[in-house]
Parts: structure tokens; C-alpha cells; sequence
């Protein structure tokens, strides 16, 4: 088993996914691993929209497009600084020419790179991509908990065998987003309302099929059926047989 140490060590942003799918089971595993990450007065100022299959492939759809039509949304947050001092600056750049080094894309070499970029709006190839929001009422602070909780995530999935990539590609498109992630809501919502009218048809005509029916309130009297009404010590005049038996009581004297 991967040991903490080394699950912290050995983590990195993956940017190229084998093509074979996770079962959801095992990313809603790594969620609630996830969510036991520390937060101020346990406030867990996040939230979390899973998105895989057919939800996936309409984000990756409609992401892709809109890059290769050179459209973005505009950014609800500063993903960098607008002034930048040179230490950020070298470290920026240092990281992204060594990730460009990696797959053999030189300087200058525009059309690849932009083709690099796209694929972060394909996941990388992932098959399962999770967005995490910030409530709008916190702070820095909060953003610090919710830090807390995407690394949680990242270093969970290791243990599962699973790689992850944390991207700041998706700040750039945050209204196409939501449009998916509203969409899929309101599909889950009208979906639950279906279920819920089908288990209320189910109800009502389980409770018309069990309703008395009023016209015969009253039971009928089964006509071969004797009602034998006997006492010990007590006299029985008539036909024993008869439909009613008829019982006359005597007094001790």
C-alpha cells in the first residue's frame, strides 16, 4: 500500500490519460476520503460536480469549440497575479518550457503549442474530470480549506492507482461550465421528479385497489353457514340444523 510519504512525493499533474474507464464507485471512495480535510469551524466551503460519460464529453464538446473559435468567458479570479515579481516570473516560465521540452515542443513553435492547450479542455484524455467551487461568502481563508481538500483528492486517487491534474485552464471558460453543470442539475431534478410521480401513480392506485367499496359497506351473510349459538346446561328448541340456532337461557330454582 502507497504510504502517505510517498503518495506526497510521487504526485504530479498527469497530462496524458490511458483510454479505459473509473468506476464511479471508487471516485465517490475517494471524495468522502477526501472531504475529511481540515476546515475552519468545519465549514467545507466547497462543492463538488463529478462529471464522466455523456456529461464529460458535452463539456469537452462545447470547451473545445469555443478555444478553437478563439473564444473564452472571462475570468471570475485572478489565476495570476497582474503584477508579477521575477521570482514568479522565472518560476512560470521555467516549468512551462520544461513541459513543452517534454513532448518536443520548441519555442516558438505556436500551432503546437496551442494544440497542447486545447487538450486541456479534452481532460487530457481522463475519462472522469471533478470541479470544485468556492461559496461566494469566504474568503482567502476558505480557499485555503478548499486547497486542503483538492490535495486530499489528488493523494487519495494514488492509492486507488489513479493519476490526477489540477487545472487553471478551466478558469477561463467558467460560464460554459456552469452551463453544463446547470444543465446536468436540471436533467437530475426532472429525472427525480418523474420517479417521484411514478411512486405517487403506484400509491394512488395501490390505495384505489384496497378502498372499500361503499355500495357494499355492509357484509352479506353467508346463506349455507350456521350459526350455532349453543350453551352448556342451556335448552336448544328447533331444528339443529337450521340456518340460526335459537338459545333459550332457564334460571336455577
Amino acid at each position: 500500500m502507497t504510504t502517505v510519504s510517498e503518495a506526497i512525493n510521487k504526485r504530479h499533474s498527469a497530462r496524458a490519460f490511458l483510454e479505459k474507464d473509473v468506476d464511479i464507485e471508487i471516485v465517490k471512495n475517494i471524495i468522502e476520503i477526501a472531504k475529511q480535510a481540515p476546515s475552519g469551524v468545519n465549514t467545507q466551503p466547497w462543492n463538488i460536480y463529478v462529471l464522466y460519460g455523456d456529461a464529460r464529453n458535452k463539456l469537452v464538446t462545447e470547451a473545445t469549440s469555443r478555444y478553437d473559435q478563439g473564444k473564452m468567458d472571462g475570468q471570475e479570479y485572478l489565476v495570476y497575479p497582474k503584477e508579477m515579481p521575477d521570482w514568479y516570473k522565472e518560476r512560470r516560465r521555467a516549468v512551462g518550457w520544461a513541459m513543452y521540452g517534454a513532448i518536443g515542443i520548441e519555442k516558438g513553435d505556436t500551432e503546437k503549442m496551442m494544440a497542447q492547450g486545447r487538450k486541456n479542455y479534452e481532460f487530457f484524455g481522463a475519462p472522469v474530470g471533478i470541479f470544485i467551487t468556492v461559496k461566494n461568502c469566504v474568503g482567502p481563508n476558505g480557499w485555503g480549506h478548499v486547497g486542503h481538500f483538492i490535495q486530499n483528492i489528488c493523494l487519495s486517487s494514488m492509492e486507488f492507482g489513479l493519476g490526477s491534474c489540477l487545472q487553471e485552464s478551466w478558469s477561463m471558460y467558467p460560464e460554459t461550465v456552469k452551463k453544463i453543470i446547470n444543465y446536468l442539475i436540471i436533467n437530475k431534478l426532472n429525472a427525480i421528479d418523474k420517479k417521484i410521480a411514478s411512486l405517487d401513480k403506484k400509491v394512488q392506485q395501490g390505495a384505489a385497489a384496497n378502498k372499500p367499496n361503499k355500495k357494499n359497506d355492509k357484509p352479506k351473510a353467508d346463506p349455507n353457514k350456521v350459526y350455532d349459538i349453543a350453551e352448556a346446561g342451556s335448552i336448544v328448541l328447533g331444528n339443529p340444523n337450521a340456518k340460526v340456532s335459537i338459545v333459550k337461557w332457564t334460571d336455577y330454582q
